[in-house]
């Protein structure tokens, strides 16, 4: 039989060859995907997750540059220098009032920073209030003991060489300039790795267990600052810290404390002193084998009081 005679028999026949070596691989596939159903076979390299480290977090890269530059700069006893220059040039931050800027533009900064600490939990909404009543102060401005004035209704603050911000507040209460209200941040990403607030020691917020951050409070800073995913944040009641949280993963302690204090009148040398009582949240860098541990015999009730289900 002669195709070309029969052109349309021909290109049926082609069109039919066609279908046959496109289905052949689809075929092919099936055959073997139903062979192999129902049938394991172990895998030499089975695939693990990787561990989440300190390094894969900004904050704490943050963190470790400055612990490491700024112990670049300590000197020991028998140090000659010689293995101690620093990386990086690493400028430390100013922490007094006269050596800090006028933040008078960051207000809106410092409040919003204060506002998302206690919609996430980590701080009571009282204590954001607090910090940021900027005209909570019995004085508005501040005159040195050297004729300098300050503003006390807004913030001051100061920048390290790697971009990580303090920002403080000064108040006047019970007679005393006294610094009300400490926030720490990274400029970059605006996550808080610390926070310092302080009262008069006969305020309710000094005598209110409620006020006190506990574990949920702790977890919620690690939250704020992007560290949940370490995924292996643990309640530590073995450190001398009342309050704590740890990640092996890394290597991070969320640490909180409270206590009593007096401050004196270093402004303008008055001599008057003022009682008061600060509370404080901190994220920062430890090795597992330099947590401080506690003694076995220096034991309190705060573990209950900050864990109550433990």
């Amino acid at each position: 039989m002669k195709l070309w005679k029969k052109p349309r028999l021909a290109a049926a026949l082609c069109a039919v060859v066609v279908l046959v070596c496109a289905a052949a691989p689809a075929v092919f596939l099936s055959v073997v995907d139903a062979a192999s159903l129902g049938h394991s076979q172990a895998v030499a390299d089975p695939y693990t997750a990787p561990t989440p480290t300190a390094d894969d977090y900004y904050l704490l890269r943050q963190l470790s540059a400055r612990q490491l530059t700024q112990s670049k700069y300590t000197f020991q006893p028998g140090d000659t220098g010689q293995e101690r220059k620093p990386l990086i040039y690493y400028n430390n931050q100013a922490n007094d009032l006269t050596d800090m800027t006028n933040g008078w533009d960051y207000v809106d900064t410092v409040n919003t920073a204060l506002q998302s600490l206690a919609d996430a939990g980590a701080i009571s909404q009282a204590w954001a209030d607090y910090a940021a009543d900027w005209y909570s102060t019995e004085e508005t401005t501040l005159t040195t003991y050297d004729e300098r004035q300050y503003s006390l209704t807004v913030p001051y603050y100061s920048v390290d060489s790697l971009g990580l911000v303090t920002f403080k507040r000064f108040a006047v209460q019970n007679g005393v300039p006294t610094t009300l209200m400490a926030l720490k941040m990274d400029s970059r990403t605006g996550q808080v790795y610390s926070f310092w607030l302080s009262t008069p020691a006969d305020s309710a917020a000094a005598h209110d267990p409620e006020s006190l951050p506990k574990e949920a409070a702790l977890r919620a800073f690690a939250d704020q600052a992007g560290l949940t995913s370490l995924g292996d944040w643990t309640w530590r009641e073995d450190l001398t810290y009342p309050r704590a949280i740890y990640s092996l993963n890394g290597q991070a302690l969320v640490a909180a404390a409270s206590g009593a204090y007096t401050v004196n009148d270093y402004f303008t040398y008055s001599g008057a002193t003022s009682d008061r009582w600060y509370v404080s949240i901190e994220l920062s860098l430890c090795a597992e084998a330099n947590l401080p541990l506690r003694m076995q015999d220096d034991t309190t009730n705060l573990e209950k009081e900050a864990n109550p289900d433990a």
